[in-house]
């Protein structure tokens, strides 16, 4: 029903991806069919394919890797939740999430309940240019939260969060503010978006867009 998209890599040369919209790569007859005569660089027996499959309507997820032969092969997949796992680093420990389902949480203390280990929830202000931050328990600042909306999560140890509830729709729309100093907007792109596959294509898709950022959690930067 149009509900699930996957791009495609060899492992060695994550830059090089192919998506479903890629000439001889789509679905048919309940086969998702890979092209990979169509990469860029050649390929050889040997060598790794990597497939990130998600499911729109469902709010799944899949990884496939396999070795590639020199014929035409199958393989079988199962999607599973869609899930965030949320890191620890030797600075802070602060994550980026979407909230991808309505799992039911209507402001901060409630989300940050449901997420394991979790220690403040945060948003960005694109107003006042700056994050607005709820600790856990406490009555300060506990911010209303929306189904596809973006935030950030400060947890106390590694673990998984895997929510659960219906995915948003329609998505949200992000009105984008000038604020007089910086113009920094917070988005997030819905399920279906899987098909933008780097930076570039995503300011191509926002009107006025001069750049674009994300956060690693790993780094603990922009």
């Amino acid at each position: 029903d149009g509900c699930v998209y996957f791009n495609a890599y060899i492992t060695d040369r994550p830059n090089e991806i192919l998506t479903q919209a890629s000439l001889g790569c789509g679905y048919q007859s309940g086969v998702w069919q890979v092209n990979v005569g169509n990469f860029a660089s050649a390929w050889s027996p040997g060598d790794i394919l990597h497939i990130d499959f998600i499911d729109e309507c469902q709010g799944e997820e899949g990884i496939l890797e396999y070795v590639l032969s020199a014929g035409g092969q199958n393989i079988d997949i199962t999607l599973g939740a869609l899930s965030f796992n949320l890191i620890t680093s030797i600075t802070t420990n602060v994550n980026a999430i979407t909230l991808v389902k309505d799992t039911g949480a209507t402001n901060a203390e409630e989300l940050a309940q449901e997420i394991p280990n979790a220690v403040e929830i945060a948003y960005w202000d694109n107003q006042f240019q700056a994050y607005v931050s709820h600790t856990i328990g406490s009555p300060i600042a506990n911010f209303p939260v929306y189904p596809g909306y973006p935030y950030f999560v400060t947890v106390s140890d590694a673990g998984t969060w895997t929510p659960v509830g219906s995915i948003p729709d329609p998505w949200p729309t992000f009105e984008l503010q000038l604020s007089g100093t910086t113009n920094v907007n917070m988005i997030s792109v819905p399920l279906s978006m899987l098909g933008i596959i780097n930076a570039e294509e995503l300011a191509r898709m926002v009107i006025d867009c001069t750049d674009v950022a994300r956060w690693d959690a790993g780094e603990q930067a922009y």
